[in-house]
């Protein structure tokens, strides 16, 4: 029996049929990765919401000359972050509401990236 050849054609057939399965699954791949970023920008966003409003409910002197500008109805960035957090969102506090008794407060989180959306959260601090 001669197999002379067959070797050649065995591995053109298997390299063939690897990059087909590498085409296939390359966009789920990619996908993957477009998830990942949103999940992250998404988990980023969320603690930076609640760490802010847990900052504004501390009453410490940043917070306070914060709380005081918004009583007058400023818009303001929340700027007492950490590097990491500053590079990449920029925080805006909106007061809305005329509540006697609370302070109601609007932060509005934007990416610096371009084709980031915003991220809003609505909350109640006592005045």
């Amino acid at each position: 029996m001669n197999r002379k050849g067959f070797i050649f054609w065995d591995i053109l057939i298997g390299l063939s049929l690897m990059g087909f399965i590498v085409l296939m699954c390359f966009p789920i791949l990619a996908s993957g990765g477009k998830i990942y970023r949103s999940t992250k920008i998404h988990s980023e966003t969320n603690y930076l919401g609640e760490y802010i409003f847990e900052r504004l409910n501390s009453h410490d002197d940043y917070c306070e000359m914060i709380l005081r500008r918004l009583k007058e109805g400023d818009e303001l960035s929340f700027e007492d972050l950490e590097d990491y957090y500053l590079d990449r969102y920029d925080c805006k506090l909106v007061s809305c509401g005329d509540n006697p008794y609370l302070l109601e407060i609007e932060l509005r989180i934007y990416s610096k990236k371009e084709n980031e959306s915003c991220v809003e959260f609505k909350g109640s601090i006592p005045k």
